[in-house]
């Protein structure tokens, strides 16, 4: 009854013989209600209905399965009597964080591969140049700047990457402490302020001294990465406005925004 996994118990014709607290509130019905039913009678998904039958073959079976709103883990055991299916016995815990974090993870994944491709598409471009000897000599010195340039936007995504995968393994990345939010974004800004001029951004920062609890490592590289972002993608001749004010840090653009989904 206490199960957090829902489970259903069957006999050799697909009938419900009994269900707990889990499985009620997945079926949306009493027990009273699924005792002595055939089982697609109460719920006709299509992977549920395909793990019963495979069990109930003699088979064992695993399905995912959407339901509610929820992702769940249909797991399908036969119980057998002398060598004949007599039952089947089906266990179906709910999986939805798993799912999203694997969704989010995969999701990572892309964003990443497009963020590393774009600088190295350009170092590739401007370091064949050079090496093919069609760049002129005096392009050279600006071919390299820009090789460097990239090369130094990969390492910091790397480094990103690096800390993203220590956190998710729960490994302390910094020591908490009382920082001056403030301060940091008046150093994340000017930090930026020569990528907002070389792209005609207006960039300022507004607020006073703010004293919170974190981690402060992490927290530059957070409002250092919100700037960046807000100046990459915002529309020429556009501006970004850094905000400071009881805690609370907002930056704002005039860019192409977020889809609200």
């Amino acid at each position: 009854s206490n199960m957090a996994e829902a489970l259903v118990l069957l006999n050799a014709r697909g009938e419900v013989l009994s269900v707990n607290r889990a499985a009620e509130k997945l079926l949306g019905l009493p027990r009273s209600v699924c005792e002595g039913k055939y089982l697609l009678a109460l719920n006709r998904n299509f992977q549920l209905s395909e793990a019963m039958e495979a069990a109930l073959r003699g088979e064992n079976a695993e399905q995912e399965m959407e339901m509610n709103g929820r992702h769940y883990r249909c797991v399908a055991s036969p119980v057998k009597d002398e060598g004949r299916v007599s039952g089947a016995v089906m266990l179906i815990p709910d999986v939805t964080d798993r799912f999203l974090a694997e969704k989010a993870r995969r999701e990572f994944t892309a964003n990443v591969s497009h963020e590393l491709k774009t600088p190295l598409t350009t170092v590739a471009g401007y370091a064949e140049l050079l090496a093919s000897g069609l760049a002129k000599p005096e392009d050279a010195q600006g071919f390299g700047q820009k090789i460097l340039d990239e090369a130094g936007r990969l390492l910091v995504l790397i480094d990103d990457i690096m800390r993203l995968s220590k956190l998710d393994e729960g490994a302390p990345d910094a020591q908490m402490q009382i920082v001056n939010l403030g301060e940091i974004a008046k150093e994340a800004a000017e930090r930026m302020r020569p990528l907002a001029e070389k792209q005609g951004i207006a960039l300022a920062v507004e607020g006073d001294d703010s004293l919170v609890t974190g981690a402060r490592a992490l927290l530059e590289e957070m409002v250092r990465n919100l700037v960046d972002n807000a100046i990459k993608y915002n529309v020429e001749k556009g501006s970004v406005r850094v905000s400071v004010k009881n805690g609370c840090l907002t930056v704002e653009d005039t860019g192409i925004g977020v889809d609200q989904q």
